[in-house]
């Protein structure tokens, strides 16, 4: 599949392995949790190079608003250099830039672009690339009425994959894809941010329990909700009661990290009827935040985003809940999928890291094992221990529990 733990940087991570992808496989909105199109964006994501191409090859690319066409994109070339490409609203591309230096072979290298749309009359966009908190390239756009170029436009969109649809031979990890706006204090740019310094990380987590505010109205385990991928999964939790609450306890185990930032809670499932219930989460023992969401008689994915601003360090969030209630009506839902996912800043590589100070314990590249980041790596015998357990489990609905003194991994 694409999404794949030997395409992440950490343990139980999940990074999208790209292997002669000819189509777009992801696509994000600017406002997908609200807001207006942004003027200006940051976006990272950490580059792995398994594979150089034969030919220029698209990895990523954006959109403007007022022309969804045109913007701009990443190329990968034969040399395992990136080129940076401009997008016309007629999706034909002009080669703005090429980043000097080549992708390693088997490495992680963390890539930071800076994007600025023209905000006005006679104002040009412009384009920073960062390799290793490093500048290796910054071009202005012209305000010609194409992409970047057009006077007051916004941000629409970002995408990962290869929507030119030629066959390519590029092997490509990325991994931890995260937007915000340009690294600042105070509202002025600013590259000594705890943000800008730092690593980020994606982490999944899920439930290990109910939580105490959970309906007993709801039938079902509580397991069925760590179901993922749940497309086409069967069970799951079920609830005809008005306003009944789902909520479960989680749990991660991270490790290196001097904070979490934001958080995405997502549920996955459906409804009969037409009234929509609302989705949210509990911080620090703190009561739920919920938001209203649009629900249907498909099973789909909701989610909602927690993003705290003007902070200079990030703050304190654990034990968290996750939350979803039901409408007030009698009408029957489904929950087969309640997580979320936290971006994490720290520093987990030598692509993260300043290398003035200590480094990190390297992680590996195949299979994320054997496993330096978990618990078992300060014994002296083994850089990680082993165990295996097997047995017959006949499904009957009931979520079992296979206790094993090790943290488990699954092959």
């Amino acid at each position: 599949t694409r999404v794949s733990r030997d395409a992440s940087r950490l343990p139980d991570g999940l990074g999208l392995a790209m292997r002669s992808i000819t189509s777009t496989v992801q696509v994000r909105s600017t406002i997908e949790y609200g807001g207006a199109y942004p003027p200006d964006s940051w976006e990272r994501m950490y580059l792995r190079l398994r594979k150089a191409p034969t030919a220029s090859t698209m990895f990523w690319r954006c959109g403007t608003n007022l022309a969804p066409f045109g913007g701009l994109r990443l190329d990968i070339l034969p040399t395992g250099q990136i080129a940076v490409y401009r997008m016309s609203n007629l999706s034909i591309a002009t080669l703005l830039g090429t980043v000097p230096a080549s992708l390693v072979l088997d490495v992680w290298t963390r890539l930071d672009l800076l994007l600025r749309w023209s905000t006005g009359a006679g104002a040009a966009g412009s384009v920073r690339v960062f390799l290793g908190k490093q500048i290796v390239l910054s071009m202005a756009v012209p305000q010609d009425g194409n992409g970047l170029g057009i006077a007051n436009s916004r941000h629409l969109n970002s995408k990962l994959g290869n929507d030119s649809a030629t066959a390519n031979v590029l092997e490509l990890d990325i991994d931890d894809w995260m937007n915000a706006e340009i690294p600042n204090i105070g509202g002025v740019e600013s590259f000594l941010g705890i943000d800008w310094l730092s690593g980020s990380h994606m982490q999944r987590i899920g439930a290990d329990a109910f939580a105490a505010g959970h309906s007993g109205a709801w039938v079902g385990d509580w397991r069925s909700v760590l179901q993922n991928p749940p497309a086409g999964a069967t069970g799951g939790l079920t609830s005809s009661t008005s306003e009944a609450a789902a909520a479960i306890t989680t749990h991660v185990h991270i490790i290196d990290s001097v904070g979490a930032v934001a958080m995405v809670t997502g549920v996955y499932g459906n409804r009969a009827g037409v009234a929509n219930g609302t989705l949210g989460y509990s911080l620090a023992g703190a009561a739920p935040v919920m938001a209203g969401i649009t629900e249907s008689a498909v099973p789909a994915w909701k989610s909602v985003l927690y993003h705290p601003s003007g902070l200079v360090s990030p703050p304190a969030i654990f034990p968290v809940e996750l939350v979803y209630q039901k409408a007030a009506s009698a009408d029957l839902a489904t929950v087969r999928s309640l997580m979320g996912v936290v971006e994490f800043l720290g520093v987990w590589g030598i692509e993260d890291a300043d290398l003035t100070a200590p480094q990190p314990a390297p992680q590996p590249s195949i299979h994320n094992a054997p496993y330096p980041s978990v618990g078992v790596r300060t014994m002296a015998e083994a850089a990680a221990d082993m165990m295996v357990v097997g047995g017959i489990y006949t499904g009957d609905a009931f979520g079992q529990d296979v206790l094993a003194p090790l943290q488990a991994h699954w092959w």
